[in-house]
């Protein structure tokens, strides 16, 4: 996509008629966005020729005009209407990328009431407020061919007119006065589609005519805002020209204080500066602003004014915690039945908070003004539980409580500034219980000291009563951190983004981008932590990551949030590709964990690519998504997803924890049968296991906590032959690792073959079961495949005349036909294979059973 940015309107108002009859829109006028997506067709008309899958596509071109205005314009949809297949036309907009927060407006062709209406945007298309209400069904035909007029006049009264028989005679859809949005730097088109639509668009006959806004005034302040002892917010009375408005040169204030050093446009008429120099407290300080343009290029000189600072204690990041949690009080121990947070003050200093929100899951609500001791705890809860709950500890109601999720889910604190004060993301493994974990117990902080850290920090209460509501945590203890952040994984979200996950929850501090780099180099414009989550670093490039190209992240400082820094924290990273059925495969699956544990499925990456798994899904009768965040599965990579990471190293232990992606959620799998898919970010199933536990080692007295492992990446996934139990050697289960019960590919040389040719069946070894191979030119076989003992006593049927293919695989774990054990020594593999022609082949194989001495 190329974007025109016009960093200044310019005063003239030309007309804009556009045919295509130049067969280009690439010139006269130029085109901007999805150009590949468009063509001019023969008969010179623009249409719409994106990829066929459902998508957006969107062209914009400079227009400035939105007084005494008439618009009007050609278009055809070959196709009815609706919600996933409809065109918007913008007449106004502030932005040429369409698909970014704008300022407009646009005319709806189409989408749920078959209509042609008139819509106003400001910011996100989302929030986009219909002001002309079109007749409903005008457009609910099979082919949509019309001419649209709109006219907008001095007094801002818009009319939308639609021509539906093309017969010169346009019918009135209504008219609105709206003077919300002045100006306008752009006309364009979006078309939203599905797969078969995507070509099926069509626009023509442009023709924009009338007046730009003109406005000779320059832009004044309207106030100031101190956000800090070292921050200024300037509030003008309209939108700024963004260079001039980060222009450090054109602010000044006396008392030594100077320029600024850092200058961020936050609204399109507000900036923020930043000061190295702080503000005295309850001193007057005098600002002089010159040179600060609006967007029409006038510019305010020689401003000056006066403010005041007066330093008041703002909560930051840590002084307030949550120290305690009582998120399922029922059924109830010895404590009132009501949910609870515990906050807890770390600092030294009494704290007078104001305007604080609490934020749970996706409610936040806020919390009445309240004073806090140092060292003291303050428990807030809803209305009726403060008189039940105040004899423990000074209670806060806190009105519309947010109910606390009992699985789990993120709690957060942010002061009057809109700040992060506080957070975490609790859930119900962190009790470390199953008792505890179904009710009345509360979770709570170990050590106060750490309050970034997660479930290493977390346990159910150990008091008697289920909690200790206003009080230091029964559970207290100290733990010890050293060591220094590092980076878990980077991974290219985008061809210009970089999504960088870490260990643990970094000090929320701006990034300085000269301790960021690439190699190959990459140019950086923006590095941000993401809050509330504080372990996750998003990247912003000025250039393209290029394809097959490995890179090199190195990010020198980075500190965690009790201060450990790391001096450099390296990690690789690769642009993915998308996936191909079977590029990713089921590889093992453990059903019926250990009490207390949680079910896995292990995924094998057999192809050479760099694949994400955002949005892929795991599923049986119900699929579940794995991660809503980019995920890089590498080449050759192993990977267990699982919804507890500890619980899973804590049965099996030595799992890597980059070999393990944590779901919140997936789905159940049950302890006898049931299947596995696989689903990539399309809902596209990639792979497919139906499991039983009849699949399980016949020796095994107890599968739980046993997994089933595939023994071959090229064998097909869901063939029970190519499962086998994991082997006792390994713990029963192979996370994130190589399986225990890995073969290798089943084409062999030779059209029968045997291997390995000594196992034992009742062991707790690798090599518990063999595998009979076999491999044949023509189709239409026959088989019956039989074991004999070296006396010729027949001991085990395999196959009796069955039909079989030219590639086939059968498994004998040592059992007889009555599912006994059978004795070690020499065994014979008997095979006749035969097809309708007559024709017939015998195959002799020995195999031995042997045993532990």
């Amino acid at each position: 996509m190329v974007a025109l940015h016009v960093s200044i309107f310019s005063t003239a108002f030309p007309q804009v008629m556009e045919n295509f009859s130049d067969g280009n829109f690439t010139e006269n006028p130029a085109w901007y966005g999805d150009t590949s997506h468009f063509i001019v067709n023969a008969n010179g008309q623009l249409q719409l020729s994106a990829p066929a899958v459902a998508g957006q596509s969107y062209l914009a071109t400079a227009s400035e005009i939105i007084n005494n205005a008439t618009w009007s314009f050609y278009i055809k949809l070959d196709f009815n209407p609706s919600s996933a297949n409809y065109l918007d036309v913008y007449l106004v907009s502030d932005s040429d990328i369409l698909t970014a927060p704008l300022n407009g407006y646009f005319v709806r062709i189409g989408n749920t009431q078959d209509e042609v209406s008139l819509y106003r945007q400001s910011g996100n298309r989302s929030s986009a407020a219909k002001i002309i209400d079109g007749l409903d069904g005008r457009v609910n035909v099979s082919l949509v061919e019309l001419r649209v007029r709109v006219t907008k006049n001095a007094e801002s009264t818009w009319e939308l007119l639609v021509d539906s028989e093309l017969s010169g005679d346009f019918v009135s859809e209504g008219s609105v006065i709206d003077g919300t949005h002045t100006f306008s730097r752009y006309f364009g088109i979006f078309c939203v589609y599905t797969v078969t639509r995507s070509d099926k668009f069509y626009f023509d006959d442009l023709s924009i005519d009338g007046e730009a806004f003109y406005d000779p005034d320059p832009p004044m302040v309207d106030s100031l805002l101190v956000t800090s002892d070292s921050t200024l917010l300037v509030i003008f009375n309209e939108s700024l020209h963004e260079n001039s408005a980060v222009d450090l040169n054109n602010y000044f204030i006396n008392n030594g204080i100077g320029n600024p050093t850092q200058a961020e446009v936050i609204t399109a008429g507000s900036v923020s500066l930043v000061f190295r120099h702080k503000f005295q407290d309850k001193t007057i300080n005098r600002i002089s602003i010159h040179g600060v343009q609006d967007l029409f290029g006038n510019a305010l000189n020689n401003f000056v004014t006066d403010f005041t600072f007066y330093a008041p204690y703002i909560i930051r990041f840590g002084d307030l915690i949550v120290s305690e949690i009582m998120a399922d009080p029922l059924p109830e121990v010895n404590l009132p039945p009501y949910e609870y947070v515990e906050l807890f003050n770390t600092t030294t200093q009494y704290l007078e908070v104001e305007k604080m929100y609490l934020v749970v899951g996706r409610d936040s609500v806020p919390v009445p003004d309240f004073s806090l001791g140092d060292g003291s705890f303050l428990i807030l809860c809803q209305s009726a539980a403060v008189a039940h709950l105040q004899q423990f500890g000074p209670a806060l109601r806190v009105p519309n409580w947010p109910s606390l999720n009992n699985r789990g889910e993120r709690i957060s604190l942010y002061n009057q500034l809109g700040e992060l004060v506080f957070t975490v993301e609790y859930a119900d493994t962190w009790y470390q219980s199953i008792e505890k974990k179904d009710g009345g117990w509360s979770l709570e902080m170990i050590d106060t000291d750490y309050p970034c850290k997660g479930r290493e920090n977390w346990k159910a209460s150990i008091d008697p009563s289920g909690g200790t509501p206003g009080k230091k945590n029964a559970s207290s203890d100290q733990l010890t951190d050293l060591k220094g952040p590092e980076i878990i994984q980077a991974i290219a979200s985008g061809k210009r983004q970089l999504r960088v996950s870490i260990n643990e929850k970094l000090k929320p501090v701006p990034l300085n981008l000269a301790l960021i780099s690439t190699i190959p180099n990459l140019e950086i414009s923006s590095a941000l932590l993401k809050s509330p989550e504080l372990d996750v670093i998003q990247i912003e490039l000025n250039e393209d990551i290029q394809a097959n190209i490995m890179y090199g992240l190195t990010i020198r400082g980075l500190e965690d949030c009790v201060g450990n820094k790391t001096p450099e924290a390296i990690a690789k990273f690769i642009l993915p590709l998308p996936a191909d059925s079977l590029d990713v495969i089921i590889n093992e699956i453990l059903f019926n964990p250990w009490p207390n544990g949680f079910d896995f499925v292990e995924l094998y990456n057999q192809s050479e690519k760099y694949i994400d798994l955002k949005g892929w899904g795991l599923g049986n009768k119900t699929a579940e998504i794995m991660t809503e965040a980019p995920f890089l599965l590498e080449p050759k990579q192993f990977l267990a997803i699982t919804e507890d990471f500890e619980s899973l190293n804590n049965h099996y232990p030595g799992v890597e924890q980059s070999r393990v992606l944590q779901a919140s959620k997936l789905p159940p799998f049950n302890d006898d049968e049931g299947e596995v898919k696989l689903y990539n970010a399309d809902g596209r199933l990639l792979d497919y296991f139906q499991y039983h536990e009849d699949i399980h080692s016949p020796f095994l007295k107890d599968v739980e906590g046993v997994s089933l492992e595939r023994i071959s990446f090229t064998g097909t996934s869901n063939d029970p032959v190519n499962w086998q139990s994991a082997a006792s050697t390994a713990g029963y289960a192979t996370p994130g690792k190589m399986n225990s019960q890995h073969f290798a590919a089943f084409a062999e040389s030779g059209e029968v073959v045997v291997e390995p040719q000594v196992f034992d069946p009742g062991g707790d070894g690798n090599n518990n079961f063999t595998l009979i191979k076999c491999k044949f030119d023509q189709p239409g076989n026959m088989a019956s495949i039989k074991v004999v003992d070296a006396s010729g006593r027949e001991v085990k049927t395999i196959a009796l005349h069955q039909s079989i293919g030219t590639e086939e695989v059968f498994k004998w774990e040592g059992e007889s036909d009555n599912g006994q054990e059978v004795r070690l020594g020499y065994y014979i593999v008997y095979l006749e294979i035969y097809n309708a022609e007559g024709a017939r082949k015998i195959y002799r194989k020995k195999v031995v059973v042997g045993g532990r001495m």
